[in-house]
């Protein structure tokens, strides 16, 4: 499956990734390196249990550090996407998704997803993965 994603992403023209697609009141784009506070917020609002889903980790906790490192992907070998909901007022677009992608060796990525527990099961990740 990652293969086929990692194969997918490669072959699509950059235009066409940098696309923001939005339904729903929720627009899924490409991750910037402005997104930094607003993912800290996203991931501190998480549930342990959310939390401990995406990191595999009691308790786990988003370091500055990765919030920079997932806001500033290469768009080459790292990619990064979220998904952000339509605010009441201009420039207001909380993050209520995030998926990052990574190299794990040779031909092979790891993906990761989190949703916000307010807005999971409404087909937020699955949109995220395409």
């Amino acid at each position: 499956m990652v293969e086929v994603m990692e194969a997918m992403t490669r072959s699509r023209p950059a235009t066409h990734r940098a696309a923001p697609r939005t339904t729903g009141g929720v627009s899924i784009r490409r991750i910037r390196r402005s997104d930094i506070p607003e993912l800290e917020r996203f991931y501190a609002g998480l549930s342990d249990e959310s939390r401990r889903t995406r990191f595999f980790a009691s308790g786990a906790v988003l370091s500055h550090q990765q919030s920079v490192s997932f806001c500033t992907p290469d768009h080459d070998h790292r990619e990064g996407f979220v998904a952000v909901a339509h605010g009441r007022e201009p420039g207001d677009e909380p993050i209520v998704g995030h998926l990052c992608l990574e190299p794990a060796g040779g031909h092979v990525a790891e993906v990761a997803i989190a949703v916000a527990d307010a807005v999971q099961h409404q087909g937020i990740g699955r949109r995220l993965m395409e």
